[in-house]
């Protein structure tokens, strides 16, 4: 559990940063080689205990960010959290806390709809 949580916590620095440097008008290398550093220590951290639901879950998620750094892709908030409920979902009937996913709202497709 520790070590999801260490997982949890590196992930979401490296998407703010990419997030705050789309904000600004221009991702900066800076910002990817942190997000790419902290990419590559969470799956180690990873991968020395997670299932293999969870690597793949975690693959989507970085991937989707990576092509949003690098420009082959959109950002939609929508997106980001579809990709991060899979992921936690994964963690979460990895570790068995609970089988029942979460999720966004009722509809958490339509950016619109705000819960």
């Amino acid at each position: 559990m520790a070590s999801y949580r260490l997982v949890v916590d590196v992930l979401s620095d490296a998407t703010a940063d990419i997030i705050l440097a789309m904000k600004q008008g221009q991702i900066d290398l800076a910002s990817v080689d942190r997000f790419h550093r902290g990419r590559m220590r969470a799956f180690g951290y990873l991968s020395m205990l997670a299932s293999q639901e969870v690597l793949d879950q975690f693959a989507k998620l970085t991937d989707y960010l990576e092509d949003v750094a690098e420009g082959k892709t959109h950002f939609t908030p929508v997106n980001l959290r579809k990709h991060t409920f899979e992921f936690v979902n994964a963690m979460r009937r990895d570790v068995g806390i609970n089988p029942i996913e979460i999720k966004w709202g009722a509809d958490y497709a339509l950016p619109h709809k705000r819960p």
